[in-house]
Order: structure tokens, then C-alpha cells, then sequence
């Protein structure tokens, strides 16, 4: 649980390039989230990759997709017997589980158009974003320039 905690995406420093890191027996391995999206450099300069980009009505991975999804375990949470709070137990996928799964996928697939023009699911492309700016320390002359400007 110790490993879990600090996920599977790692960084050396706060801004640096990310990585997907498992380890196996002791050993950690760890592949740059660059590589399994298959960045390259256009003509123009500038980074694209290699990921297939979504459309207005896909809510799942496709066959072919370099990212895929899947179901790796249920989590149940109840309340505690005789203390606050909520006690939690894990347990591996079965067969039951993977058709409960396709249900609700062909569920959405049904009426996820619908949804979305009545407003009640996402229609507009997330925009791409960065490292938030690093924050710069005000210098004192411009220290000294908010203070006088204050006492005018």
C-alpha cells in the first residue's frame, strides 16, 4: 500500500518529465509518458503525438488506441459497524462484473448524444494546458514601489 500511495506517475523534479513507473520484484521500471504517447517534432517545431484524438461522442478507448482502459477491481465501501466512517474492501474482477461493465458502456453508447444536447454531459473539447507559471519573488525595488504608491 505504501508503493500505491504515490501512484504510478512520477516526476524527478516538480515541472520535470513525467513517467510511468511499476516495479517487479524490487526493481522499478520506468517508461517517459512522451515515449507511450509517441511524441515527435512537426516541420514547424512544435509537439504532436502519436494518440488518436477523440470525437464529440467518444466516452471509451477504441480497439487500437495506444491508451486503453479496463477494469482491474471493485472497491466496496460501507459504513463502519461502530465508528465514524466508512470501511473499504478490494477484490479482483470476475465474470459477473465485466458484463455489469458492458451494460452500462452499451448504456452510454445508447444515449450519450442525448445527454449531451440536453446539457447534462460534456460537449466542448478540453483545452490544452500546462506546468502552472513558477512564481517569481517580487524584488525590492518593486517592493519599494508598491509602498510609496500605497501612501499616496
Amino acid at each position: 500500500m505504501r508503493i500505491a500511495r504515490t501512484g504510478t506517475i512520477a516526476r524527478d523534479e516538480r515541472y520535470g518529465e513525467a513517467y510511468l513507473s511499476h516495479t517487479v520484484e524490487g526493481k522499478e521500471y520506468r517508461s517517459k509518458i512522451s515515449t507511450l504517447r509517441g511524441d515527435y517534432q512537426q516541420p514547424d517545431g512544435t509537439t504532436a503525438n502519436r494518440l488518436r484524438q477523440w470525437g464529440k461522442l467518444d466516452f471509451d478507448s477504441q480497439v487500437g488506441d495506444i491508451l486503453q482502459d479496463r477494469l482491474y477491481c471493485v472497491q466496496w465501501m460501507r459504513p463502519k459497524k461502530k465508528r465514524h466512517g466508512d470501511e473499504f474492501e478490494f477484490r479482483s474482477v470476475n465474470d459477473d462484473d465485466l458484463q455489469r461493465e458492458k451494460t452500462v458502456r452499451d448504456h452510454v453508447a445508447r444515449n450519450f448524444a442525448e445527454w449531451q444536447s440536453a446539457g447534462w454531459m460534456p460537449d466542448m473539447r478540453i483545452e490544452v494546458g500546462g506546468a502552472p507559471p513558477v512564481p517569481r519573488p517580487r524584488s525590492n525595488k518593486r517592493s519599494r514601489l508598491d509602498t510609496l504608491a500605497s501612501s499616496l
